[in-house]
């Protein structure tokens, strides 16, 4: 009968374990990177609407990205000095018909996404893998945190806190090779982000344009996404596992 209840007890502690896994950007935040995902308790890349990474690379003052998402035109991060489209520093990587990616430094004016009028600026970007998988769209690629000669249409990355900026996430079609409109509004971090830091990147809601010739936008804002959550449940699998395991080996005990 003992025997029999710690079988139990035991199936019962790792089925708690198992039950609680850490989110994608839990895990890469472990790693040592900032990361945002859509949604945001997605656990795997593949899974997750959209993600991005970024990590420091330190003495060579450039940070790495990794930006992932569910399309099969482009997706795009943008640096802003608000959470809304206008006056965005755009980083777009855009799939063509022979399922290959390219990477496009791009800027918003406005509603309107075009070429910069200076792409041969000291920004160093550089794209370092891409691929296009199973409908995901993924690229890495590094830039450079200081841009100099400076530019209106380039952001530093700095880390100073006069330099920290809101991040823009969008994804939408492309039509004869070019980007064209995000069909759905694009997300934006929560608060300016420091990206040389470690961090999960909250999200506040979608920014809501007016379409051109259109009526305004109805897609309401969407709440906002706090680890809040995420830690209660983490801490109540803690607990429950702790509780079964405890049982279990009083059981072998007595």
């Amino acid at each position: 009968m003992a025997s029999l209840l710690y079988s139990v007890l035991l199936i019962c502690s790792c089925l708690v374990a198992i039950g609680y896994s850490s989110t994608f950007c839990e895990t890469e935040v472990a790693a040592g990177r900032s990361c945002f995902s859509e949604p945001a308790d997605c656990k795997l890349e593949a899974e997750c609407e959209m993600t991005m990474t970024s990590m420091s690379m330190g003495m060579e003052n450039s940070t790495r990205f990794t930006l992932s998402g569910m399309s099969q035109g482009w997706v795009a991060i943008g640096f802003s000095g608000d959470q809304l489209m206008g006056d965005d520093d755009v980083i777009m990587c855009v799939r063509d018909d022979s399922d290959d990616v390219s990477l496009l430094d791009r800027y918003n004016t406005g509603r309107v996404n075009e070429d910069k009028t200076n792409s041969a600026i000291g920004n160093g970007l550089v794209l370092n893998e891409r691929n296009y998988t199973d409908g995901v769209i993924r690229c890495v690629f590094t830039r450079n945190n200081t841009i100099m000669p400076v530019d209106t249409q380039h952001f530093g990355l700095d880390s100073g806190d006069s330099l920290r900026l809101h991040i823009l996430f969008g994804k939408g079609p492309v039509t004869d090779g070019n980007p064209m409109m995000h069909q759905t509004n694009p997300w934006s971090s929560e608060s300016q982000v420091n990206l040389t830091a470690t961090s999960i990147i909250n999200r506040a809601g979608r920014d809501t344009p007016n379409p051109p010739g259109g009526p305004p936008s109805t897609t309401s804002a969407m709440p906002k996404t706090t680890a809040g959550a995420t830690q209660s449940q983490e801490a109540t699998y803690l607990v429950l596992h702790l509780v079964f395991a405890t049982l279990a080996m009083l059981v072998t005990v007595y």
